[in-house]
């Protein structure tokens, strides 16, 4: 309790905190000036008011209550004590005094920035006091008064929720409130029902003994001093805050079940302590107050910004904003401040030393269970080092692009180390480049500072040291300390950093301080120099792609490259024009080619890719040519060495349409052929000779039919041991050999069917199939023909044998009938008579001969002076028609290719003859042209030319087989049949000129020979 001199005393006041810390609140409410006008009894809670206000007597003139929402709220206490005898103020804000009269306050004292004000507290107690003093001053007035009090305190006592009970110096209840009684009758064991009043506490719980509660209760009641203690009580498992009130009588206690609030003191503990350890900035702000201060800052907050909580607190945040600090950061706060909503920046602070830092700030608004703001929360975090290796990212990116763009190694060399100096600050770099003959690293590149010492720099091995084993392994190597390498003179550096250069080399940073570098620098630096290293990669690449450009552009072929994607990473222009499109470089593969074959395409390509040892494929396919047409294509893929692009595959593109219509017409004609292979009426057999003798293959029906062999039963057996009989076996051999060598000429075979054995005209037809000797071979049945032919040989030498005989008799005696006869008439029809048989004779001679001409067609041809033969012919006419006119007119030399076994100049005996014999002018006139062709594949061209009536178109028609021969269309000679007959055994043409003026022309046709003849 407050005390201050009687002279001065205004009024003894009951202090009333319902937040329980009575003493603390009076000490920042009441000012000095007060408090020694002032005796003020202060008390946690409304039970404990009403304990001391009954127990106090006279000696409390007022009671003020503490009413400042939200964080006190006193309004129940002003209404507990609203018809006390004594007056009841609230020591409250003006905005809540409505809230406090409505309660029953008589008056507010008024707060002001957290205090009462001293001359209104002063005033307006003394005003009230007066008024209750003027109204009744008189003893018993006040007896009566005090009588009320009490009862009204009773009532009052059993309206509370707080507990409250008094008990004996035996520690007998004597008196209990309802929430009091509830209490007790939990720790007594006592149900309801059954008397509580008069029983003795610790007989019922023994246990109280051991609490919190005992000693203190039991002190209080010996030494008449009230106590005060908040435990808990671990029978009923609760906390209770009590307040005892020692008397003659026992002792009153009020208490209050506290165990929710040291719950949530629990709970605001931990969380308190959470925030003090947490590893992350945190702060709250009061937008309620001006300027939204800080209220709290937790200990990492100091540590981030180097405040002190103390400096900190009661300042708006932008204390820690300075020259870099984006203003577009601090509007997007000050916008999510004014929108009471959460965002999220980074930003420029300093700390108290004035050193920048990056801020990541978290902002998020409190509110109360009403929805109205309570705070803001802040979390900090200290980004400097991710936003410090996000540029160094960034500058690395822009790197990237720059080395992409560089095109020659010396440019990227220097491009390197003055990366390592504008990204990481580092301005003692070198770069060396591998010697594979060597066997060592050369220095290539300096930074600048390092540059004039350039030649002092050696070339190290590339397999040991540093520098060797960051090439050998393929991993950055740091070196702490270089003194403790001793292998050579680093000079002024003491520590370095030393990365592979891929397989060009290697890249190494120093320091003139020791233990300059760690595991996180290398990783950063590391992929600066993989970036590089990549561009040499690049470089390498196109200097190969350049060298095969000048191989490609020296030969036309459509060529490209593909990736390990399946994509064109290289096209010669044949190609681009091929597919119609101005690069083909990162299109598909799939994308080229019929979408059928896509996939297939690609498999392909994708194993060649795979394995570099596979030999090239093949897809075929059909490609766009951009127009609309589609071209069928043949597409080659091969790996590609490793040291050009691992992974690639080169490809040639060839345009296969010819060949497609080819394998077309193929197709084509293996049907057509297939279908004449089964529909032909001659026997055909497929034979394989590959061993010299022919075993069948296959055979068509006509085959199986005449000679009873299935082909499918018989395929791989011997052709010769199925048909050719016994003694024809070596005439088939050496058919089949003539067949092997590729000689196609005829023969006449016999051959056993299964109707006996017959005669064929064979044809064997070889070819070639996968290497292997085959043939066809064609049986066509001559066995009628040979025994019309026998039937009419023999006929024909029997007729002409007794023709000629008889027409010798018929001559003889025409000849002598003419010389004996005397009468004109007589001898000149017996002259007659012997020259119709003369020429009968000669007739016979004719067919005799054209019976040697038909059975020598087909025959050996040879080379032969044309000249010659003609030159004969003609003198023998001239011999004949002495009074005719023979001219001829031909080359020196006249070499043709004719039928070694036929006469040629019979022919020309013959044509010669015809146009003389039949020639009925006065002056009768024969001329021979010969014209010798330029080119030897032309013919030779003899034109026989006479002033006679020339050779009717009837017997002409005949001759050439435009006309059926018939009793009335026939030859009346067998001279032109004859001289047909020559010609065709001798390869040539005969032909008939028309001519405007009176005569004939008949043009003979007779290959002509190459080289010099060698025969007349």
């Amino acid at each position: 309790m407050s005390t201050t001199s009687p002279q001065d005393l205004l009024a003894r006041a009951l202090f009333v905190a319902p937040s329980g810390r009575p003493r603390e609140a009076l000490r920042r409410l009441l000012p000095d000036a007060t408090r020694r006008r002032l005796s003020v009894s202060p008390v946690g809670s409304v039970g404990e008011a009403v304990e001391a206000l009954a127990a106090s007597g006279d000696d409390i003139d007022c009671v003020i209550c503490h009413h400042e929402p939200p964080l006190v709220d006193g309004s129940a206490a002003v209404g507990a004590f609203a018809d006390a005898a004594v007056p009841v103020f609230a020591a409250t804000t003006l905005d809540a005094a409505g809230d406090a009269l409505d309660a029953g306050a008589v008056d507010v004292l008024p707060l002001s920035d957290g205090e009462l004000v001293h001359e209104v507290t002063v005033n307006r107690l003394d005003r009230a006091l007066d008024t209750d003093a003027e109204s009744g001053g008189d003893q018993t007035d006040r007896e009566r008064r005090l009588v009320d009090a009490r009862d009204h305190l009773r009532r009052t006592l059993e309206r509370v929720s707080d507990g409250f009970f008094a008990i004996t110096p035996g520690w007998e209840v004597t008196y209990a409130n309802s929430a009091g009684a509830e209490v007790l009758r939990g720790i007594m064991h006592v149900e309801e029902g059954e008397p509580l009043l008069g029983e003795n506490l610790l007989a019922h719980a023994p246990e109280a003994l051991e609490s919190a509660f005992y000693e203190p209760f039991a002190e209080a009641m010996e030494t008449q001093t009230p106590v005060t203690v908040e435990d808990r009580y671990d029978p009923v498992d609760r906390w209770f805050s009590v307040n005892a009130y020692p008397s003659e009588s026992g002792l009153s206690v009020y208490f209050t079940d506290v165990t929710e609030r040291k719950r949530r003191e629990q709970e605001l503990e931990l969380k308190t302590r959470a925030l003090e350890t947490a590893p992350i900035g945190m702060s709250i702000t009061d937008p309620n107050q001006a300027d939204n201060p800080l209220v709290y800052v937790n200990e990492r907050f100091e540590e981030v910004t180097g405040y002190d909580a103390a400096d900190a607190v009661g300042q708006n945040c932008r204390f820690l904003q300075g020259p870099a600090t984006d203003e577009r950061a601090v509007a997007q706060l000050r916008e999510a401040v004014a929108a009471h909503e959460s965002t999220t920046v980074e930003l420029r602070n300093y700390t108290a030393d004035g050193d920048p830092f990056w801020n990541e700030v978290i902002l998020a608004p409190v509110f109360d269970d009403d929805g109205d703001l309570r705070n803001y929360t802040g979390f900090q975090r200290d980004v400097t080092r991710r936003k410090e290796r996000e540029r160094t990212l960034g500058h690395l990116v822009d790197v990237t692009r720059w080395f992409q763009r560089v095109e020659g190694r010396e440019e990227l060399l220097a491009s390197t180390v003055d990366a390592l100096d504008d990204v990481f600050g580092y301005d003692r770099a070198i770069v060396r480049l591998h010697d594979a003959d060597e066997g060592v690293l050369r220095p290539a590149q300096a930074s600048e500072r390092m540059a004039p010492a350039m030649a002092s720099y050696p070339a190290v091995s590339d397999s040991t040291g540093p520098s060797g084993r960051a090439f050998r392994t393929g991993e950055p190597v740091i070196v702490d300390d270089l003194d403790a390498i001793n292998d050579r003179d680093y000079g002024p550096a003491r520590s370095a950093m030393l990365l592979p250069l891929g397989d060009h080399g290697t890249v190494a940073v120093g320091s003139p301080d020791p233990e300059s570098f760690d595991r996180e620098d290398a990783a950063l630096v590391e992929l600066l120099v993989r970036t590089a290293a990549s561009a040499f990669d690049r470089l390498d690449r196109q200097a190969e792609m350049r060298r095969l450009q000048q191989v490609v552009d020296h030969v036309d072929e459509k060529a490209f490259l593909l990736d390990t994607d399946g994509r064109f990473s290289f096209a010669t222009d044949q190609l681009n024009r091929y597919v119609g499109v101005d690069d083909l470089v990162g299109v598909d593969l799939g994308d080229v080619v019929a979408t059928a074959d896509a996939e297939r395409a690609a498999a392909v390509a994708a194993a060649v890719s795979d394995d570099p040892t596979d030999p090239t494929r093949t897809v075929e396919t059909s490609v766009d040519r951009g127009d609309g047409r589609r071209t069928p294509v043949a597409i080659e893929l091969s790996p590609v060495a490793d040291d050009v692009a691992a992974g690639a595959v080169a490809g040639v593109l060839s345009d296969i349409s010819e060949l497609a219509e080819t394998r077309e017409d193929l197709r084509r004609e293996r049907d057509r052929f297939r279908e004449l292979f089964e529909n032909l009426p001659d026997p055909v057999v497929e034979v394989d000779l590959s061993d010299g003798a022919p075993r069948i293959v296959d055979a068509n029906p006509s085959f199986t039919d005449v000679f009873d062999t299935p082909a499918a039963s018989v395929a791989g057996e011997s052709l010769n041991d199925r048909i050719v009989p016994s003694g024809a076996l070596d005439d088939a051999r050496r058919i089949d050999r003539r067949v092997v060598g590729g000689d196609p000429s005829p023969a006449e075979v016999r051959r056993t069917t299964a109707s006996g054995d017959m005669d064929f005209l064979f044809r064997g037809i070889p070819y070639t199939r996968d290497g292997r000797q085959h043939a066809f071979a064609v049986y066509t049945d001559i066995t009628e023909q040979r025994e019309r032919e026998r039937f009419l040989q023999i006929l024909n030498r029997v007729l002409r044998h007794n023709l000629r005989n008889d027409l010798n008799v018929v001559m003889g005696l025409g000849e002598l009938l003419a010389e004996d006869l005397d009468d004109p008439a007589l001898a000149s029809a017996a002259g007659v008579l012997a020259t119709k048989a003369r020429k009968a004779t000669t007739l016979s001679e004719k067919a005799k001969r054209i019976e040697q001409v038909l059975g020598a067609r087909g025959g050996t041809t040879e080379r032969v002076e044309l000249g010659w033969h003609l030159r004969r012919a003609l003198d023998q006419q001239r011999d004949r028609f002495p009074d005719a006119e023979i001219s001829v007119e031909m080359p020196a030399t006249v070499p043709v290719e004719v039928n070694q076994d036929v006469d040629v100049g019979r022919a020309l005996v013959e044509l010669a003859e015809n146009a003389l014999e039949h020639n009925d002018s006065a002056e009768v006139a024969l001329h021979v042209e010969v014209t010798a062709p330029d080119d030897p594949t032309d013919q030779t061209v003899i034109r026989f030319s006479d002033n006679g009536p020339g050779i009717p178109d009837t017997e002409w028609a005949v001759i050439t087989g435009d006309q059926e021969i018939s009793q009335l269309t026939h030859a009346s000679g067998l001279g032109l049949w004859l001289t047909r007959w020559l010609v065709d055994a001798h390869n040539g043409t005969l032909s008939r000129v028309e001519t405007e003026s009176d005569g004939a022309v008949v043009v003979l046709e007779l290959p002509t020979a190459t080289g010099e003849s060698t025969a007349r």
